[in-house]
């Protein structure tokens, strides 16, 4: 029997046909990553689906929930390499997490275009600390003076994602240098390493999650829904897709799909 599943998390909706691909014989493709070079369509697409899973009620300036926040990390006119540069990255954050208790943020790696790596940050629940004290971190980790640093407080989860959406994962325009957080992957560029990353996992605020089985009928029923939503015809041969919006109207909408009398 073909059945559908369909999984709510935040503001990430997936859907699936569960049976289909069992009585196939298809395997998801498995094997070790290669050495990462650049942000690739894959990298953003999981970085979207993280900051989509948050718990957006959960963020924000009021009392209980977690003060988001935006920092600018930069390099002077001598800098090291983006590799290397991981190791300044993960001094200042174990600065941060010794002054803020269960704290935590995603961080964005971003090439200026004179070469130079430097780092983007959202920043969730970490306590108030002075600018010129982060200036001074900074500034001591990487051995130079008056090298630029920004702090910047956030209202609410919708400006965090705003700055998420405008500064890290950001795709270029058409004509735009691919340079910044434009950055496409280099084929023939030395390894980076990771171009974002976590910190703090475990304090992120995460959205409870919603796995529903239901009928196929009701996959394609939705499946139909998200081409609309998407403006994407092409979805409706699709197997599984995502969309991100409102997860509990989509539930709900799922739940009036199945309460419907089976087409016989």
């Amino acid at each position: 029997m073909v059945v559908g599943e369909l999984e709510c998390q935040g503001r990430l909706v997936q859907c699936r046909l569960v049976e289909e691909e069992r009585e196939q014989g298809e395997k998801r493709p498995s094997g070790k990553r290669g050495e990462i070079r650049g942000f690739s369509r894959k990298s953003r697409r999981r970085l979207l689906d993280l900051c989509s899973k948050l718990d957006h009620k959960r963020i924000g300036r009021r009392k209980g929930q977690m003060y988001p926040a935006f920092l600018t990390l930069t390099y002077g006119t001598t800098f090291p390499s983006a590799a290397e540069s991981k190791k300044d990255l993960d001094s200042m954050l174990k600065w941060l997490e010794r002054r803020s208790c269960g704290g935590c943020g995603i961080w964005r790696l971003e090439f200026q275009g004179r070469g130079a790596p430097h780092y983007h940050l959202i920043l969730l629940g970490v306590s108030y600390i002075a600018k010129e004290k982060i200036q001074a971190a900074w500034n001591k980790i990487i051995k130079e003076d008056r090298v630029f640093t920004r702090i910047e407080g956030l209202q609410s989860a919708k400006q965090a994602m705003g700055y998420v959406a405008k500064y890290v994962a950001k795709v270029p325009e058409e004509g735009q240098a691919q340079c910044g957080f434009n950055l496409g992957p280099y084929s023939t560029a030395p390894s980076t390493g990771r171009f974002w990353g976590v910190w703090q996992r475990k304090n992120l605020p995460m959205a409870s999650k919603v796995k529903l089985e239901v009928r196929a009928e009701t996959f394609y029923a939705l499946r139909r829904a998200a081409a609309k939503v998407r403006r994407w015809e092409e979805l409706k041969r699709f197997k599984s897709f995502r969309v991100y919006g409102n997860a509990e109207a989509w539930v709900r909408l799922a739940l009036y799909y199945e309460a419907r009398p089976l087409r016989i």
